[in-house]
C-alpha cells in the first residue's frame, strides 16, 4: 500500500472513530501515522494537489441534507420520505460552501441526471434552501462554518425545497355518462359527438401525468378539457403517499374553521384517502373543495360548488358500509385490528364535516347505535334495528319462534341462535328475552369501543328532536323523493307525460335504484332537505339522455319518450352503470 492511500485510509478511519468513545491513544496513533504519511506525500514531486481548496476533515463539515417538496393538498412544503427518493442524507461538504452550493449538492443527490426517483424533473422546479427550522434561508453568502457557529449545534440539518414552476387550475360541473352506446358525455348545450372515450387513451399515454399539462383539444369530448395533474410521491402528500403510512401516531395539524381547503381524491380510494387527510389535519368546519381523479389518471373536470363533495361523501360512506360494518339493511360498525382510536375518530370527523356543510348523515348506520353514540343513552327499539341488521331467513326464524315456538324445528333454531353466540337454552317462555338480549349485544355491546371513539367527536352534534327528524326525512323512500321533486308551473303535454313516467319509475324502484337516483341528481344518496328541480329538454336519438347538475340539484330530462318501458330501460341503464363523468359546464 502506498503512502498516499494509507494517509487517506487513516483519515477516514479517524473520522469514523471520533464520537464512538475510542481510546485517545488509538486516535493519537492514527494522527501520528497521518503526519508521517503527509510528510512523505509533500516530499514526493510526482504528487500534485487535487484541489486548491483542501477537503480533509479539518476543512469540511458533516451535515444532514433532506428534501421538502410543495404539497398541493395542504398548500405548503412537506418532507419527502426515503422510500420516495428523499430522506435525510449524511453529506460532508467544505466549510466555505454557501446557500447555492448546498442547493446544487441537494439537486445532485435527489435529482440525479435531472430527474427524481419518482419522475419529477428538476427543470420544472424552483429551488431554495430551508434551515433546520424548515424556514427559508435568506442569507445567500453565509458559509457552512458560519451556520454552525450561529446555530451552536453539532449536527446541522438543511433541506432542499422544490416547488413546481406552474400549476393548472381545475374546473368542474356535472353531467352523466352511461354504459349504453348512445355516446359519451356532453355539455348542456353542445351537440354530442360520436367519438369514443378510447381515443383519449392515446393522448394519455403520450404525456407524463406528473407534468401539469393540458391534453390537446382534439382529445376531448364535447368541448370538455381533461387535465393531467402532478402526482407527488412524498411523505404526507395527502391523497397519494399518506395511504401507505402508519398515521396512527401522526401529529394532527389544526386548520382554521373558515379556511378553504382543496383536496384531490381517487375514485375507489376515497374512503382511505379521506381518513388519512383527516388524520393529518383537523378540517371540521372548513370549506372543502374536492377534485376527483378517475382510475385512468385523468381528472374529472368539474367545479366543486358542493355537488362533488357530496358525491365524495356518498362514496366514502358506501365504502365504510362495505369495509367496516356488518348488517343487511341496517349497518353496525365492527372492530378491525388495523383501526385504532385515531382512525375511528377520523371517520367521526368526516361524519361531522358532512353534517356541518351539507346536512349529510349516514342513516344506514343503526339508529340505536348512533343515538347511544351521540347521547350515551338509547330510547329506541333495539330489537327493531336488530331485525334490520340480520338476514331475512334469520328474521323469519326469530319471528316464528316468538309467535309459534313449537312449530320451529329445534335444530334450525339452535343453528340461528348459535350464529349470535347465544349462551341460554331457548324455551317458549324466554325466547323473546333472549332475542332482546342478542339485539343489545349485536347493536350496542360489540360496537361499544367504536361508539366511544365517535362520541368524543359527535357529542352534542344535534339534539334529540333533530336526530329523530334526520332518520325520518332523510330516508330515500319513494314518498320522500316524490315530495322533493319540483316542476315548473306550466308544462307542455310531452313534459306532463314524461313527469308521470318519472313519478311511476320512482314509486316502483327498489331502494338501491332510489339511492342511485338521488346520488345522480344531487351527489348525495340520501335526502338532504333540498328540492330537486326537474326541467325538460328537447333531445332525441343519440343525444337523448338525462343530465344532472348536482351543485344546483337540477335534473334535466328529455321529453320525448314514447312509453314507460323505454323510459325505465334508459334510466336503469344509467343508474346501474356507475359511469358518471363530471364535465365542464
Amino acid at each position: 500500500m502506498d503512502k498516499e492511500t494509507s494517509y487517506h485510509l487513516s483519515t477516514a478511519l479517524e473520522e469514523f472513530l471520533i464520537g464512538r468513545n475510542v481510546a485517545e491513544d488509538t486516535l493519537n496513533y492514527l494522527r501520528l501515522h497521518k503526519v508521517l504519511c503527509s510528510v512523505v506525500i509533500e516530499d514526493d514531486d510526482s504528487m500534485q494537489p487535487s484541489s486548491t481548496k483542501p477537503r480533509n476533515g479539518k476543512n469540511t463539515r458533516l451535515i444532514k441534507l433532506g428534501w421538502f417538496h410543495y404539497n398541493e393538498t395542504f398548500k405548503e412544503p412537506k418532507q419527502v420520505r426515503a422510500i420516495n427518493g428523499g430522506g435525510s442524507r449524511d453529506v460532508r461538504v467544505p466549510k466555505y460552501y454557501n446557500k447555492q452550493d448546498i442547493i446544487d449538492e441537494g439537486c445532485n443527490l435527489f435529482f440525479p441526471n435531472g430527474t427524481s426517483s419518482k419522475g419529477l424533473k428538476l427543470s420544472d422546479m424552483n429551488t431554495t434552501l430551508l434551515d433546520f427550522c424548515a424556514k427559508e434561508l435568506e442569507d445567500e453568502v453565509m458559509t457552512i462554518e458560519q451556520m454552525f457557529q450561529t446555530a451552536k449545534i453539532t449536527r446541522l440539518h438543511l433541506y432542499l425545497c422544490t416547488t413546481p414552476k406552474k400549476r393548472k387550475e381545475v374546473c368542474e360541473t356535472v353531467t352523466s355518462e352511461t354504459a349504453d352506446t348512445r355516446g359519451t358525455s356532453d355539455t348542456m348545450y353542445g351537440e354530442v359527438p360520436t367519438q369514443l372515450s378510447s381515443d383519449l387513451t392515446e393522448f394519455q399515454c403520450s404525456y407524463n401525468i406528473e407534468d401539469f399539462l393540458c391534453l390537446p383539444p382534439d382529445a376531448v369530448v364535447a368541448n370538455d378539457r381533461l387535465l393531467a395533474t402532478q402526482i407527488q410521491n412524498e411523505e404526507n402528500d395527502g391523497f397519494i403517499l399518506s395511504l401507505e403510512q402508519n398515521t396512527e401516531n401522526t401529529p394532527v395539524t389544526p386548520v382554521s374553521p373558515t379556511a378553504d381547503i382543496s383536496i384531490c381524491l381517487h375514485r375507489g380510494r376515497v374512503f382511505e384517502e379521506l381518513i388519512n387527510i383527516f388524520l393529518e389535519r383537523r378540517m371540521v368546519g372548513s370549506k372543502i373543495h374536492v377534485t376527483l381523479m378517475l382510475p385512468n389518471g385523468e381528472l374529472e373536470c368539474a367545479e366543486d360548488l358542493g355537488g362533488v363533495w357530496r358525491d365524495a361523501l356518498s362514496e366514502f360512506w358506501n365504502s365504510m358500509y362495505e369495509k367496516c360494518t356488518i348488517g343487511t339493511n341496517i349497518k353496525v360498525p365492527q372492530l378491525r385490528h388495523d383501526f385504532g382510536v385515531e382512525k375511528w375518530s377520523a371517520i367521526a370527523e368526516v361524519l361531522k364535516q358532512g353534517w356541518i356543510t351539507d346536512k349529510y348523515f349516514p342513516i344506514r348506520l343503526s339508529k340505536c347505535f348512533m343515538e347511544y353514540t351521540i347521547f350515551k343513552q338509547c330510547s329506541g327499539d333495539v330489537t327493531t334495528d336488530f331485525f334490520g341488521y340480520i338476514s331475512e331467513d334469520d328474521k323469519t326464524v326469530f319471528r316464528e319462534a316468538i309467535g309459534h315456538f313449537e312449530s320451529i324445528p329445534t335444530d334450525e333454531l339452535l343453528d340461528v341462535l348459535g350464529r349470535y353466540d347465544c349462551k341460554t337454552l331457548a324455551k317458549e317462555d324466554n325466547i323473546k328475552q333472549i332475542i332482546d338480549e342478542l339485539a343489545h349485544q349485536e347493536i350496542l355491546q360489540k360496537s361499544a369501543f367504536i361508539s366511544d371513539c365517535f362520541n368524543k367527536v359527535l357529542v352534542n352534534l344535534v339534539d334529540v328532536n333533530e336526530f329523530n327528524e334526520i332518520y325520518r326525512t332523510s330516508n330515500p323512500t319513494s314518498r320522500n323523493i316524490l315530495a322533493a321533486l319540483l316542476y315548473d308551473d306550466n308544462l307542455s303535454e310531452e313534459a306532463e307525460k314524461v313527469s308521470a313516467m318519472l313519478k311511476r319509475y320512482i314509486r316502483e324502484a327498489p331502494e338501491n335504484i332510489r339511492m342511485a337516483f338521488l346520488r345522480f341528481a344531487t351527489g348525495a344518496d340520501i335526502l338532504l332537505g333540498n328540492k330537486i328541480k326537474i326541467i325538460f329538454s328537447k333531445s332525441d336519438g343519440f343525444s337523448r339522455r338525462p343530465i344532472a347538475h348536482t351543485c344546483t340539484n337540477t335534473l334535466e330530462v328529455p321529453d320525448c319518450y314514447d312509453n314507460f318501458m323505454e323510459f325505465r330501460s334508459e334510466f336503469n341503464c344509467i343508474l346501474t352503470s356507475n359511469i358518471w363523468i363530471m364535465d365542464i359546464f
